[in-house]
């Protein structure tokens, strides 16, 4: 699935970041960076496991990424690592695996250390969801739209009612197709944002297929908390 998985804040952080771009079970992206400030997560529909490194406590968390997150820093921890799986498989972990490696990440000592020891510990806990060939053929539709498709063509197109699209997404993605498709509008929004921060918001609106400014600026403040321009010079300028 071509599903951008954008987080910016974590993406930029120089070091220990890497995609494992696996077939099987699905694609997943492992980071570890040093003790930052307070980190907010932006919601993509992506499972996603956070832990400390170097740390004289134990620190995980597992954020609900339908919604926007803000994890606060740590004062105790010589920074966070993490493993984001793409929609349609989840992290099947249980509390006694979590505490293995949480142990092994109290002695690493570089985010390239702490990368690697949660993407050991975590890879082999990655499983897919109650995912479908019919599903996956609609997620790759949504895709390649960009978030464009809506719940009435895919089930026109893959000759489905609109309940069983919307069952369909709920049991694969763990959200609505609208929502999925808001969540893909969006990552593509940011991929656009993150590879010309001084571009104008008509761009974006006209490659996106928001219905307008106000469309596009609402939509943008209800996942990131702020508005895009207010998102580039907080985050994007900070980055480059």
């Amino acid at each position: 699935m071509d599903y951008p998985m954008l987080q910016p804040q974590i993406e930029y952080k120089r070091e220990g970041y890497s995609f494992e771009n696996k077939e099987e079970p699905c694609r997943i992206a492992a980071y570890a960076f040093p003790r930052a400030d307070k980190i907010m997560l932006l919601p993509d529909g992506c499972d996603e496991l956070i832990m400390a490194w170097g740390a004289s406590r134990n620190f995980c968390a597992r954020p609900d990424k339908t919604v926007r997150t803000e994890l606060e820093a740590l004062p105790d921890c010589l920074g966070l690592c993490g493993i984001r799986v793409e929609p349609g498989c989840a992290i099947d972990i249980t509390d006694s695996e979590i505490e293995n490696i949480q142990a092994a990440l109290t002695s690493a000592q570089s985010p390239c250390e702490a990368r690697d020891i949660i993407l050991r510990g975590v890879l082999p806990c990655v499983k897919k969801r109650r995912v479908s060939a019919v599903w996956e053929e609609m997620a790759e539709t949504v895709c390649k739209t960009r978030g464009r498709s809506t719940v009435a063509s895919l089930a026109e197109r893959f000759g489905y009612t609109v309940r069983h699209v919307n069952n369909l997404f709920r049991d694969c993605a763990g959200c609505s197709p609208k929502t999925f498709c808001r969540f893909v509008r969006f990552q593509n929004a940011l991929l656009e944002m993150m590879k010309n921060p001084d571009g104008e918001n008509s761009e974006f609106i006209e490659r996106l297929s928001y219905a307008d400014q106000a469309h596009f600026q609402r939509e943008f403040k209800e996942f990131a908390g702020m508005t895009p321009r207010e998102f580039v010079k907080r985050y994007l300028f900070q980055i480059y």
